[in-house]
């Protein structure tokens, strides 16, 4: 698994299709669908500000994660095996 760790994202989908991915302390700003038609992702302790970071991702975990978006219905959606192990509002 490839580790991401203490960076900053911006724009669309800067993760758009990755796979085996571990974010650490990461912060994605503002942007739509950071994480979009990935699979297998863990993130722990990384900030979400755009809208709908995980949308169509198959298999992630996400600890102790926080999504700050100021627009309406800015939900994550991911397909399936989604595990909250911390903190996600």
């Amino acid at each position: 698994m490839e580790l991401i760790r203490n960076t900053d994202f911006a724009g669309e989908r800067p993760l758009f299709g990755s796979k085996d991915l571990r974010l650490e302390n990461v912060t994605v700003q503002e942007g739509e669908s950071a994480l979009k038609c990935c699979s297998n992702i863990e993130a722990v302790g990384c900030r979400f500000e755009g809208k709908y970071p995980f949308w169509h991702v198959e298999t992630f975990r996400i600890d102790n994660c926080v999504q700050h978006c100021v627009f309406p219905r800015c939900g994550s959606i991911g397909k399936n095996n989604f595990r909250p192990d911390g903190i996600y509002r």
